[in-house]
């Protein structure tokens, strides 16, 4: 009996390992997929300034339009992360660890589901969850937030359920999100509701455990100041929840529409359906975080993940109370059959040679030089264009008029931007609203203003864009480059 078990315990963990590799396998070539966001580049930047410097920035040094205003690289550790794999590996250095990244959050997952719940549907449980973020997964530095959060949240719920105190070696976990990226206050709200739900389960009958979940919750924000900047983050993050104008205009912080994500519209029903099918009882807790991860969804399309990787964590055991066919004790009770009794006695064999073949895949991905940035976002053809005529067009050597979009990829080139996608800290107010409407059907006035600046020599904007159109009714300016991602106008008289 004991062999039998423990051929379980191994079947569970070699079957964790298979998802995670299998993962990363599916996620590793989704080039256009993990570096579509033209943001990458700055904050790879940002992170080779940082290593080539030794401290962290204070003052705008990207722009032109803002040099010298104050910037902080709030996400500085996710920087230089980035910027260590890219010059250690090209662009194939932040697509493989941002795959790992995924690997790992869905290591965690199936992990925490196989306390409850049966290993084939923890398998698809982890690939519905992993379905449904996938609109907003990036190589970019939220994407390292995901195993934070889940590892911090599958740590404050699981104390809880057990009416354990808090472990306090989180507040590292706290600690390292604040470094990595800005949205270090969800953890507040996850040791609240955390707390709420142990409040419920153990009706407060150990005071001295209560007192620790008091200290615990305090400490939360406090380990937050553990960074470069103190208190400036924090600043930055409240005027991000009150809300900057500008914010909505930029897809990302759109609030969630069901019409234009229908899939993450059915994956919210079949959470709820199953929910409300199992009757699941649920702590005050439970659901009050539930909601509020509901409500971050329905505000902001990034935050997507948190409804779907953390509310199924919170809610699982519950609903595998309330259907007890699908729990891990049912599984555990039935006899292994031959493919189980196989896997679990050569797991260390199967575990092995699935590591070594995702380390070769990666390996391959590296070598093939596949790796590479969607051109829509590259723009390699203009750049080169730019890179090849700059010296014998003098307009190229002055300011340019960019999209934001390619921001990111002329701060790569050293080429400093109007606009970029540094948009919670620079180019508010007017200058954003002017920027906003001189891109309308009826901007021709406000692009002239800009276009005032004697000192912008050239234009960069996607072909669709209608300051291009614009643009060539104005005398002064002629196209000199266009392709399928950018056209190039440069001020006459200066070429």
């Amino acid at each position: 009996m004991q062999d039998v078990a423990r051929q379980g315990i191994y079947f569970i963990k070699t079957v964790g390992i298979i998802l995670s590799a299998g993962i990363f396998a599916m996620a590793a070539p989704l080039t256009d997929l993990f570096l579509r966001e033209a943001d990458l580049w700055w904050h790879i930047k940002s992170g080779q300034v940082m290593l080539a410097t030794g401290h962290v920035p204070q003052v705008d040094t990207f722009s032109y339009t803002h040099e010298g205003q104050p910037w902080i690289a709030k996400e500085w550790l996710s920087q230089v992360i980035y910027a260590v794999v890219y010059d250690s590996a090209g662009w194939g250095g932040p697509l493989l660890l941002s795959a790992m990244v995924i690997a790992l959050t869905a290591w965690l997952l199936y992990t925490s589901f196989t306390r409850n719940l049966q290993p084939i549907f923890a398998v698809l449980l982890v690939l519905f969850c992993q379905f449904m973020v996938v609109a907003v997964t990036a190589a970019r530095p939220h994407v390292f937030t995901f195993p934070i959060a889940v590892a911090f949240t599958i740590l404050l719920f699981g104390a809880a359920r057990r009416m354990e105190r808090p472990p306090f070696w989180a507040l590292l976990l706290i600690v390292l999100w604040t470094n990595l990226h800005s949205s270090f206050a969800i953890s507040f709200l996850i040791a609240g509701a955390a707390f709420l739900d142990y409040a419920q389960r153990s009706r407060i009958g150990d005071k001295r455990t209560l007192a620790l979940w008091v200290l615990f919750l305090v400490l939360c924000p406090a380990v937050t100041l553990v960074n470069p900047y103190f208190i400036r983050p924090h600043i930055i993050a409240l005027n991000l929840v009150n809300g900057i104008a500008i914010m909505d205009k930029i897809s990302e912080w759109a609030p969630f529409t069901a019409p234009n994500n229908k899939a993450v519209e059915f994956g919210f029903m079949a959470v709820l359906f199953s929910i409300t099918w199992s009757r699941a009882r649920l702590t005050i807790g439970q659901i009050i975080f539930a909601l509020f991860m509901l409500h971050m969804m329905l505000s902001y399309l990034r935050f997507i993940y948190l409804f779907f990787l953390l509310v199924p964590l919170v809610v699982l055991p519950e609903v595998v109370e309330a259907w007890p066919v699908l729990s891990m004790e049912r599984w555990q009770q039935r006899a292994r059959d031959s493919v189980e009794c196989f896997v679990g006695r050569n797991s260390v064999i199967i575990s092995g040679l699935v590591l070594l073949m995702s380390l070769s895949f990666a390996g391959f991905l590296l070598e093939s030089g596949r790796a590479k940035p969607p051109e829509f976002v590259a723009i390699s053809g203009a750049l080169a264009f730019v890179e090849r005529n700059v010296e014998t067009h003098p307009s190229l050597k002055m300011r340019v008029l960019n999209g934001a979009s390619f921001g990111g990829a002329l701060i790569m080139k050293n080429i400093k931007t109007y606009i970029d996608g540094r948009m919670e800290q620079l180019f508010f107010g007017d200058f954003m609203t002017n920027y906003l409407d001189s891109g309308s059907a009826s901007g021709m006035p406000q692009l002239q203003r800009i276009l005032e600046d004697k000192s912008i020599g050239w234009t960069i904007f996607p072909p669709d864009s209608q300051r291009n159109t614009n643009l060539a009714k104005l005398p002064e300016w002629e196209k000199t480059y266009s392709d399928d991602y950018a056209v190039i106008y440069e001020r006459k008289g200066r070429t």
